[in-house]
């Protein structure tokens, strides 16, 4: 970032603290620093992440949950950000996943049922949440009658 390719640097500020290092690194670079904080006073360290979204994903599996596929992807790079093949969920009834640190911007769910009647008194649901957890708006929601498949796009803010 500095040097022959530029002026940068990077400044991290925490309170009237500041945190900083130069712009010389190769493909990345980390700092250690403490943050005073609800987590922080617990004694829990966590990393410091750039503007990240998080969620939850819901499935309530029907007597059937072999049957069941579903594939969430990262609309704006095309990668997987988790999925499950059919046969790979075994027990019936709620699965809940959470995933933090996400970029922001479009994602893509799907899912699919190999005897074709969808999660038989069943349901799926993407939220977005905060980082304790609480449900910030729904992102997708199938009340499980949807046949062989379904899918739609959505936006993490």
């Amino acid at each position: 970032m500095c040097c022959i390719y530029g002026d940068g640097y990077i400044s991290v500020n925490t309170g009237s603290n500041i945190v900083e290092t130069s712009g010389v690194f190769s493909a990345e670079t980390s700092l250690d620093f403490d943050v005073t904080s609800n987590w922080a006073s617990q004694g829990i360290r966590r990393h410091v992440y750039a503007h990240t979204v998080a969620m939850r994903l819901t499935i309530n599996y029907d007597s059937r949950p072999k049957d069941v596929s579903w594939k969430l992807v990262d609309d704006e790079n095309g990668s997987v950000v988790d999925e499950s093949s059919a046969g790979t969920h075994t027990t019936p009834g709620i699965m809940t996943r959470e995933y933090y640190h996400l970029r922001p911007g479009w994602y893509w769910f799907s899912i699919a049922d190999e005897s074709v009647d969808g999660i038989t008194g069943g349901y799926a649901q993407i939220d977005q949440v905060d980082d304790g957890g609480n449900v910030l708006s729904n992102k997708f929601y199938s009340d499980g009658n949807f046949g062989a498949f379904k899918e739609d796009d959505f936006y993490l803010v």
